[in-house]
């Protein structure tokens, strides 16, 4: 017969005031947020279920020349169109057993470390992730499988904006809405996402497989009824991510998800359409593609561009373009970040940017609209509160955004795609 072990309570915490630490924990990735601090908060209020404003697609005709003693212009109205800047929310969670807490009054050093490490964590991968959808279109996909799964092992379009550990759903692609069965649920699901949540295992940057499972410890799972071309979003997160590039910088062509902009139907409303040069096959970034990203929406809307923005691998392809010719200026940023410059403007280099692709931002024409900045939400009467009796002995914390990007003027900027990737950079492990 065995016997019930006795059970030890010696926690993260109290293993954490008996060792000595380094300095900090030494982080394996790369967690630095770019493109999202650059943007601008507005200066509007954002109260409310959303931010309105007219968008003005036709200005009055009622002007020209005539002759001699002829009737003048007959008056012709303007035509605005509704346009809706919607929140979005964004959360980061932590807990620490409340006998850890106890325990950490007897070693405050060590326990301030541990909470401050926590929540410093919480804070770079929240906003990590903010930079990321910064680069999506707010539909929450994330990758795209390209096989079923089978035995929980799936191929998918691209793993960038994929993690081991993420939790995901599946989405199947025939609707875009139904999640597929066969997960795990969160305490208390009942809903839609019962059963849903999947976690991925492991991800190969270099043949772009994936692995999900559930259970713990974790176990391959297949997500039931998969198919070529089913979705994989953050768990919860389906048409819940900021409205980003993705779908800003897009025609309604390229990516038929960014058809409706801020309640504006792009077909109906063509000057709503930013410039997105396409093509039907990867092609090597030139500079007429480049000249021509940046001019078009100058024409188009008045503004100029002034900041460039691509990844590693367009930087390269840039560069290639450029050093034979010595005509490229290295610029420092802070954190030893750097950017180029293109015809005067800035190129930064982010490592969240798609690889296949180059922006061309008038940044005036979009900004950040937030009710609440990233913070740690203290309504409580302080940052730890107490879990549900049913989760024993816990407190949690947790950050909150309530905000969005938006834009005033999307034809005021151009996405140039489709360029080649170099497969050095198409496989390195996020």
């Amino acid at each position: 017969m065995a016997t019930p072990q006795t059970i030890d309570n010696i926690s993260e915490l109290s293993t954490l005031l008996k060792t000595v630490y380094g300095d900090s924990v030494e982080n394996q990735q790369n967690l630095a947020a770019m493109l999202y601090k650059q943007f601008d908060k507005t200066d509007v209020q954002f109260g409310g279920n959303n931010y309105e404003f007219p968008a003005r697609m036709v200005n009055t005709q009622s002007v020209g020349a005539r002759g001699y003693r002829m009737g003048l212009p007959v008056p012709v109205v303007n035509i605005d169109v509704p346009c809706r800047v919607r929140h979005k929310f964004i959360y980061g969670t932590f807990d620490i057993p409340g006998p850890d807490i106890e325990k950490g009054k007897g070693n405050v050093n060590a326990f301030v470390n541990v909470l401050t490490d926590k929540m410093k964590s919480l804070t770079e991968m929240v906003l990590k992730d903010m930079n990321m959808q910064t680069y999506l279109d707010g539909t929450g996909i994330r990758a795209t499988a390209s096989t079923v799964f089978t035995a929980g092992v799936a191929t998918v379009d691209r793993v960038k904006y994929l993690r081991v550990g993420m939790h995901v759903n599946v989405v199947d692609s025939t609707d875009g809405v139904t999640l597929l069965a066969g997960g795990e649920s969160d305490p208390g699901d009942t809903g839609p996402y019962a059963s849903k949540r999947f976690t991925i295992m492991s991800i190969n940057a270099t043949t772009l497989a994936i692995t999900v499972g559930t259970g713990e410890p974790l176990a391959a799972a297949n997500p039931t009824g998969t198919g070529i071309g089913d979705f994989v979003v953050r768990h919860k997160a389906v048409g819940s991510e900021l409205t980003g590039l993705g779908a800003i910088i897009d025609d309604g062509v390229n990516n038929t998800g960014a058809l409706v902009l801020q309640d504006i139907d792009r077909s109906t409303s063509p000057l709503w359409k930013a410039k997105t040069l396409a093509a039907a096959a990867p092609r090597d970034l030139t500079l007429n593609l480049m000249q021509i990203s940046m001019d078009v929406p100058e024409i188009q809307s008045g503004r100029r561009i002034d900041k460039v923005v691509g990844s590693f691998n367009a930087r390269d392809r840039y560069l290639q373009l450029l050093v034979p010719q010595k005509r490229f200026t290295d610029l420092k940023m802070d954190g030893g970040f750097q950017t180029l410059e293109y015809n005067g403007r800035d190129f930064l280099v982010d490592v969240d940017c798609p690889d296949e692709t180059v922006w061309f931002l008038s940044k005036d024409s979009i900004k950040k609209y937030g009710l609440f900045e990233l913070s740690f939400v203290e309504q409580g009467g302080g940052i730890l509160k107490h879990e549900s009796l049913s989760a024993g002995d816990v407190f949690y914390g947790f950050l909150r955004a309530i905000c969005n990007l938006g834009t005033t003027q999307a034809n005021a900027n151009a996405q140039l795609t489709d360029l080649v990737v170099d497969s050095s950079y198409s496989s390195i492990a996020a």
